[in-house]
């Protein structure tokens, strides 16, 4: 249970095998946000996107993993086989199919609302 929202946590029931086939997280902002200021988001995902090529290569992979223990508090053998491991499928790209499965997941599992039904087209925006 997370304490802090007081909800139980939810495991997918088909475990590990289906994290791959869905988003388990990603980058949110309000629609005014969007509206308001087009540079600033486009400014967070372009800086997203150099964070995590810096993550992916070879060359960085002792710092990035130094970091993510720092400030994660795992041990320094759990940050290189993440590093090495999960970021390769990190990526700031949305694929519709994909994040469609997602939401159609979520809203099976009571994770998400039947209605309105979280669509790509009504909560994916990119920057201009």
């Amino acid at each position: 249970m997370n304490a802090k929202a007081g909800k139980p946590l939810l495991y997918l029931p088909d475990g590990p095998k289906v994290y791959k086939e869905l988003y388990g997280s990603g980058w949110v902002a309000p629609t005014k946000f969007l509206e308001e200021r087009p540079d600033g988001a486009k400014a967070f995902c372009d800086a997203i996107d150099e964070a995590l090529a810096f993550i992916k290569a070879p060359a960085n992979r002792a710092t990035s993993a130094s970091v993510l223990a720092a400030d994660t508090g795992v041990s320094p053998e759990v940050a290189n086989l993440v590093v090495e491991q999960a970021y390769k499928d990190f990526s700031t790209t949305l694929d519709k199919d994909t994040l469609t499965k997602t939401f159609d997941t979520f809203v099976d599992l009571g994770i998400a609302k039947a209605e309105p039904r979280p669509t790509y087209d009504e909560l994916v925006a990119a920057p201009r």
